[in-house]
């Protein structure tokens, strides 16, 4: 099997070294595409130890060796092959779960050279690329994971602070705004009717906004982003296309984002509820006209995605039947089935209706 070019771009990946090594840790295959790099701290005998000390590993393992340094190894046929040293840039409380670390905390060579680096997870599924090639069975990036780590809690520190809040909460008669009020907002959105949104709008409750920040400016417009990303999701159930409804939202959160004054945040979320629920509302007046308008086709589907990503091309029917493999003619008639008209008429009403918002938008 040639593994060269499988390590040779881990090595590329990852900016470091992919060896493998003999029983004792001798070296005698390496691949790195740093003509002068070199690893200082593999001539430490600590560091020897610390890398070699268990026969066999279940997986490929995670070896802190000093801090954020550190490398990937897995048993192969009585050898090992090794990976690194990187600098991992994760939080310290998921590398502190790690299995493999070095209880005293070396200094750093002075001659060590630049490290890659990257996160664990990117670590490791590079890694398991060339595990994979060599194992009999795959093994997925969970049961790495969860090989590496202590079944704990990711950070116990967010477990502790909910638990102070919630006593806290119940101290004062603290609770969050009703989770109904929030699901008939957002059922209206995916109805596409206005009156039942502008009901919901007019609810009152004794309840509080969470707090996602102790900054409150920061606070407040985390809440309206969030509150536009659950409405575009409730829009997308309703029938707006994924990447028009995400394209919007992202938008309105950049208009969130650079706000200044916040007395302005609540007239920009209700302009995106509303803006959202007219175009669920315009989209279920136009299936009404098909045949069989609550039927969602998924090969229709595809196709609207298609022509919604490629409108500003020169479109024809046979290009997008090409683009999901089927003949123009089946294409036509489930479009005609789902939608009321033709794939013609929909790419040409399309086209129609981005001109129109370009000239109200930009007139």
């Amino acid at each position: 099997m040639r593994i060269d070019p499988i390590c040779n771009h881990i090595a590329r990946q990852l900016n470091t070294v992919v060896a493998h090594c003999l029983p004792d840790g001798t070296r005698d295959r390496i691949w790195c595409t740093r003509p002068d790099f070199h690893d200082p701290l593999l001539s430490l005998r600590e560091i020897q130890s610390f890398l070699f000390s268990e026969s066999d590993t279940p997986a490929p393992m995670l070896y802190l060796a000093g801090g954020p340094i550190a490398y990937i190894r897995f048993s192969f046929e009585g050898g090992y092959y090794l990976t690194g040293p990187v600098r991992l840039k994760d939080r310290a409380a998921m590398l502190a779960r790690a299995k493999y670390i070095l209880e005293r905390e070396l200094p750093e060579p002075e001659d060590l050279p630049a490290l890659g680096c990257c996160g664990a997870i990117a670590f490791f599924r590079a890694v398991l690329l060339l595990y994979n090639v060599l194992m009999p069975r795959d093994l997925g990036l969970f049961d790495c994971m969860n090989a590496n780590f202590t079944p704990e809690r990711a950070n116990d520190k967010v477990f502790r602070t909910a638990t102070i809040a919630l006593f806290e909460n119940r101290e004062t008669l603290t609770v969050h705004n009703p989770y109904g009020q929030e699901m008939r907002m957002l059922q209206a959105i995916s109805d596409g009717d206005v009156k039942k949104l502008q009901a919901s709008w007019e609810e009152t409750y004794p309840g509080v906004l969470g707090t996602t920040s102790k900054n409150p400016i920061r606070n407040a417009k985390y809440i309206a982003q969030y509150v536009v990303s659950a409405c575009a999701r409730a829009a997308i159930r309703g029938g707006l296309q994924p990447e028009l409804s995400f394209t919007l939202t992202d938008s309105y959160c950049q208009q969130i984002d650079e706000l200044q004054d916040l007395s302005l945040l609540e007239s920009i979320v209700w302009d995106a509820e509303l803006q959202l629920t007219l175009m669920v509302r315009d989209i279920k007046a136009a299936s009404k006209k098909a045949v069989q308008p609550l039927e969602n086709i998924p090969v229709v589907e595809n196709a609207k995605q298609y022509i919604f990503a490629h409108l500003h091309s020169r479109l024809t029917v046979q290009e997008v039947a090409d683009s999901l493999k089927i003949h123009p003619s089946y294409l036509s008639s489930l479009f005609k089935k789902q939608e009321g008209v033709g794939v013609y008429r929909y790419i040409t009403a399309q086209k129609i209706d981005l001109v129109k918002n370009l000239l109200r938008r930009f007139p």
